[in-house]
């Protein structure tokens, strides 16, 4: 299902989600968190009800995930997710950035080493290429993935 098909989002910003009922909210929200100076924000949503055994051994939600994105001051990383929650890391050839050890730390999705270069992009390109997935339902095509898991 496309993330244009919701009626609802959950909407986490810094560790704190919220249910966000119009996709134009979610968006409104994302903007107004581009002015933060750090920060990471994941988009899910709750997909149709499990059949009654699968509610019984995997319990009663099939959350999705579509993206997560973390920055630090003018640097981020952006990965999205496909309906297996496989991992897609955004890669930015048109416009590499090169950035310190200590930044990649602060965007490193919570691993224990700092983020491969190859992953981090200029902040306002990131939350370009969400803009766009949330108006077209689809990855940017103007970013490569890597196909992590």
């Amino acid at each position: 299902m496309s993330v244009l098909a919701h009626d609802e989002w959950f909407l986490e910003l810094d560790e704190k989600e919220e249910i966000v009922s119009s996709l134009e909210q979610v968006k409104k929200r994302i903007v107004d968190a581009q002015t933060l100076l750090s920060g990471s924000i994941a988009l899910c949503t709750d997909n149709d009800p499990l059949p009654w055994w699968q509610r019984l051994f995997r319990g009663g939600k099939d959350v999705r995930s579509y993206f997560r994105i973390e920055w630090f001051r003018d640097v981020a990383a952006l990965i999205f997710h496909d309906e297996n929650w496989s991992e897609y890391r955004a890669i930015d050839h048109e416009h590499v950035v090169s950035t310190s050890v200590e930044s990649r730390k602060k965007i490193s999705f919570g691993e224990p080493q700092p983020l491969k270069e190859i992953y981090c992009m200029e902040k306002s390109r990131a939350f370009s290429a969400i803009s766009e997935f949330l108006d077209t339902g689809r990855l940017p095509t103007w970013l490569r993935y890597d196909f992590v898991k």
